[in-house]
């Protein structure tokens, strides 16, 4: 798995909650101990104000941090290292449809579904590719039970010439 490039962002990004507010992102609700984030540090923001990303990169490096404040990243580093630049892949392709990105990106979801998801992608992601078979083609099936995002991740993280 890699990350993809990360290009130029919008100059702005939405708030991280998708709904205009700040749910999670300064801390509000979230009272748990944790090691600091590059927002509740001061470090994202280009234009000093939280929740705005100018690059994919800040973006990346956001997710990145509250990812790895859960335990499950040492245990699957691959997975939590690609995500952020999923999430990015996301950003670029689904920001132009205002509507879709808001329904789709709450940090609080996105980040809980990928640490839900995290045991069932390594294992498929190992599955596919350590398949030895040349033309073997694997084919995955979303039963339609939630979101959707455990699909969607698996479809931006493996190589596309082994699933039909």
């Amino acid at each position: 798995m890699t990350l993809p490039n990360e290009g130029e962002g919008a100059a702005h990004d939405e708030d991280l909650d998708g709904r205009g507010g700040r749910s999670g992102v300064d801390g509000g609700g979230d009272t748990s101990p944790r090691a600091p984030s590059r927002v509740s540090s001061g470090v994202v923001g280009g234009d000093g104000q939280r929740g705005a990303w100018s690059t994919n990169e800040e973006f990346a490096a956001y997710i990145s941090d509250e990812l790895h404040l859960h335990p499950l990243s040492s245990e699957y580093p691959k997975v939590f290292a690609a995500a952020p630049g999923v999430i990015c892949k996301w950003r670029e392709r689904f920001r132009s449809n205002m509507p879709l990105w808001r329904r789709l990106f709450k940090k609080q979801q996105v980040i809980k579904e990928i640490v839900e998801a995290v045991p069932v992608i390594d294992a498929v992601v190992k599955l596919v590719e350590g398949s030895e078979l040349e033309h073997e083609t694997f084919t995955i099936l979303d039963l339609c039970c939630g979101k959707g995002y455990l699909s969607m991740l698996l479809s931006e993280l493996l190589p596309a010439e082994k699933i039909s």
